[in-house]
C-alpha cells in the first residue's frame, strides 16, 4: 500500500514472508517494535543463521523494542545499530548470552529501561556489571528471575 510504519506489535510467529513484509520492509522507519514469542517454526528454521538479527540491524531508529519470551534471539548484536534505543525488554528470552548483551548493550548509549525478567541464564555475576555499565544514567530498571531492582544515581 506504500504505507510507512513506525510501529509494529505482534505475539504471532510470522513466516519468512511475513517477517520480510512487516520488519524489513519498513526497518528503516521503525521505532517501536514488539515481537514478542519465538519466530522459530515461521523464521529461524526457514532462514539462514542470523536472519533475525541481521534484519533487525536495519531497525536503526528504534527507540522501543521488546523481544519478550523470543528463544529465537540468541546474540544481540543487531542493537550496535540502534543508537536510539531507550527500551529494551527481554522479558524470559533464555536463549540470550549474557556475555554477548553486556558487551553489546555497551554500545546503547541512550539506553535507559532494560528488563532481564525471567531470564534464567543471568545470574548476579552478569546483572552487576550491567549495573555498572548503565551507573552514569538518571535512572535503569534491571529486572532478574530472583528480584525487582531499581538503580539509579541517586541510590548507587
Amino acid at each position: 500500500t506504500g504505507e510507512i510504519w513506525k510501529a509494529f506489535y505482534t505475539d504471532d510467529e510470522l513466516t519468512v514472508h511475513q517477517f520480510d513484509l512487516t520488519i524489513v520492509k519498513h526497518a528503516s522507519h521503525l521505532n517501536h517494535v514488539s515481537l514478542r514469542f519465538s519466530q522459530k517454526c515461521g523464521v529461524r528454521y526457514n532462514s539462514p543463521d542470523l536472519y533475525i538479527e541481521s534484519d533487525l540491524a536495519m531497525c536503526k531508529h528504534l527507540t522501543y523494542f521488546d523481544l519478550s519470551y523470543n528463544t529465537s534471539a540468541t546474540v544481540l548484536d543487531f542493537t550496535l545499530t540502534m543508537k536510539f534505543l531507550k527500551t529494551l525488554i527481554l522479558i524470559s528470552c533464555t536463549s540470550i548470552d549474557p556475555i554477548n548483551m553486556i558487551k553489546c548493550l555497551k554500545h546503547c548509549k541512550s539506553l535507559n529501561v532494560l528488563n532481564i525478567s525471567d531470564c534464567i541464564q543471568f545470574s548476579d555475576e552478569h546483572v552487576t556489571p550491567l549495573v555498572e555499565l548503565f551507573q552514569d544514567l538518571t535512572c535503569l530498571e534491571v529486572f532478574n528471575a530472583e528480584s525487582t531492582s531499581q538503580f539509579s544515581v541517586a541510590n548507587a
